[in-house]
């Protein structure tokens, strides 16, 4: 018996071993029940070699990624197609909607997609939830606007040439100043403690432009080549280039350190997760698995050509390819169980671990999935358990009422009810794995009793009970309970 044992759950594979050095023999390996029993045990998930799925793409439509909602939606340079990928389905569709001409960039607000045109002088408005889209006109020409970034409700175009201006569209207000001074040529920007950063693309220098003041700040830094992606951990700005050099800037002191830990060149994306940067080599091939507390950097093949990307949506990098294929990688921590568990395994609902009082850890336990949709609300939990709820309104002439039993009793009652032919229907926001599930439904005051009368997977119909015809609007919320998985 060796001293590290993988067991293949669900999630993917993952290494247990005793933070002792033991045997995994002397701790006692129970095989027939897939468990071993440790007073001790640690679990680490193996992190420098995530497991991936390839999945098709209609074209190499990628240069610009943006998520919401689950779904990614993959535009590229002079074009009006988009594809929009399901993270949920892993189903792409394409649409032809955008306006013809060079995209760089995107942000998201609210409900909305901005894709601002090479120029600057427009700005695409993608609407999420019609799929509809308009145009801004009329602002200032920034020569090329590579990069962009939204902030409290302001829309950032920069340009990628030294000296120009830079556009501020107030998303609200709908309007636009205009902002010059800067020093650089700007293909990358974030914003830290409401300053925005602005490396030179050719390593010279950085701009950094305060928010609040509009105050435009040249910072000389050390040279470096083509800053291409950024990212912030633990008050530092991290920079990489086309060579194989990460920089770093640090936002109180101002130090700046190289960290020279045989990258692969050209890097223009990446992903944070539990301490790790995954960081997919541009023209494809590698990608770098660079340890931010220890940094150090492992090299993993990469299974396609040009990266166009990275975006991270629970657990998951999305690295969509120039060969027309969307690269998913499972991304796994590392945690401790710690002193006291007593027992730890896997069954279908992925890894667990007991403690010696019975209490019970599990992997993803809780809410994993929460959204609000049109049709109402819904809430995963990694047990299986879904719960729906909402409202449904304008009840009162929109369904047929009949009478029901004339003549009841000593005084002659009777009730109305809305008929069978015609019930009020409930669309629930996703479908739950069967029909057995329960629905408790609440009428307002002007409807006395409300049942539901037929469940469907993905909807139910209600009977409305009342003591005359109704004619005003009514409403009625309900609650659902059930599985979205076994």
């Amino acid at each position: 018996m060796s001293d590290k044992v993988t067991l293949d759950t669900v999630n993917g594979s993952v290494d247990f071993y005793n933070p002792s050095d033991e045997k995994i023999a002397s701790i006692g390996y129970d095989v027939e029940a897939d468990k071993f029993i440790s007073k001790n045990l640690h679990v680490k998930i193996d992190v420098k070699n995530p497991s991936f799925i390839i999945k098709s793409l209609p074209n190499t439509l990628a240069t610009i990624n943006i998520l919401y909602n689950d779904k990614i939606y993959m535009t590229s340079t002079d074009t009006s197609i988009m594809n929009i990928f399901d993270t949920e389905t892993m189903v792409t569709t394409t649409a032809s909607v955008l306006s013809e001409g060079y995209k760089y960039t995107a942000q998201v607000y609210k409900n909305k997609m901005y894709i601002p045109s090479q120029d600057g002088t427009a700005i695409d408005v993608y609407d999420f939830d019609t799929g509809n889209v308009s145009v801004i006109t009329g602002l200032p020409s920034i020569a090329v606007c590579r990069t962009s970034q939204v902030h409290n409700g302001k829309l950032y175009l920069i340009s990628s040439i030294a000296s120009q201006s830079m556009t501020v569209y107030d998303l609200e207000l709908e309007t636009f100043t205009s902002v010059s001074g800067f020093y650089h040529s700007h293909n990358v920007v974030i914003v830290y403690n409401e300053k925005m950063y602005m490396p030179d693309y050719y390593g010279y220098g950085m701009d950094v432009y305060d928010l609040a003041t509009t105050a435009i700040t040249d910072v000389n830094t050390q040279y470096y080549q083509h800053s291409n992606f950024l990212f912030i951990y633990n008050d530092k700005l991290y920079i990489f280039d086309d060579t194989n050099i990460l920089k770093t800037y640090d936002f109180t002191t101002g130090d700046e350190e190289f960290l020279q830990k045989g990258f692969y060149s050209g890097v223009h994306s990446g992903v944070i997760y539990n301490n790790i940067a995954y960081l997919p080599k541009y023209t494809g091939g590698f990608m770098n698995i660079y340890d931010l507390t220890t940094q150090t950097n492992v090299v993993i093949p990469f299974p396609s050509d040009y990266c166009q990307g990275s975006i991270l949506h629970k657990g998951k990098l999305y690295i969509p390819s120039s060969d027309s294929c969307m690269i998913i990688y499972d991304l796994k921590g590392t945690y401790e169980l710690g002193a006291g568990f007593t027992e730890l395994g896997s069954d279908s609902f992925g890894l667990y671990g007991r403690l010696s009082d019975g209490t019970t850890f599990r992997e993803g336990a809780g809410i994993i999935d929460f959204k609000e949709t049109a049709q109402g609300t819904y809430i995963k939990y990694a047990n299986g358990v879904l719960v729906q709820h909402g409202v449904l309104s304008e009840l009162g002439t929109t369904y047929e009422w009949s009478i029901n039993n004339h003549n009841i009793g000593t005084y002659g009652w009777s009730y109305a009810s809305t008929s069978s032919t015609n019930l009020p229907e409930v669309t629930l926001p996703v479908p739950f794995i069967d029909n057995q599930y329960t629905v408790t439904v609440t009428p307002s005051s002007n409807v006395r009793m409300a049942q539901v009368s037929t469940r469907e997977v993905d909807s139910f119909k209600i009977v409305y009970h009342s003591y005359n015809l109704i004619s005003s609007t009514t409403t009625c919320h309900w609650i659902a309970i059930g599985k979205w998985k076994l």
